[in-house]
């Protein structure tokens, strides 16, 4: 019975071509939690380049930027950082999104389309 049921599914279309897209979403995932965890830990260079790592590897990392500035903003108050903890911060958040922003723009004048 158990071989009859993975043939069935050695065979369905469907089944082979939803289990490719699967791949992108497991270093999706590693990226996103080396990029909250370093954010928490104030390595704030890391975080940014796990974001954009993220986000490169697939657009709707972008909402992980926005639940960085969250996490930004909830910690700003709690306690007052430092004006370099806080410059970091804000450069964690803002240069992967601008990254982003200037590949689309790049896009846009090379083919003439964003995507």
């Amino acid at each position: 019975m158990a071989l009859a049921a993975a043939s069935l599914l050695l065979v369905q279309p469907l089944f082979l071509a939803q289990s490719t897209l699967l791949l992108p979403e497991v270093p999706l995932a590693l990226a996103c939690l080396w990029s909250m965890h370093t954010f928490s830990r104030e390595r704030y260079l890391l975080a940014g380049i796990c974001t954009t790592l993220a986000i490169f590897l697939k657009e709707t990392a972008l909402v992980l930027d926005a639940v960085l500035c969250v996490m930004l903003l909830l910690g700003w108050l709690r306690e007052r950082p430092k004006l370099k903890s806080r410059l970091g911060g804000i450069l964690a958040v803002a240069v992967p999104a601008l990254l982003y922003g200037l590949f689309l723009l790049i896009q846009k004048r090379q083919n003439g389309w964003y995507l």
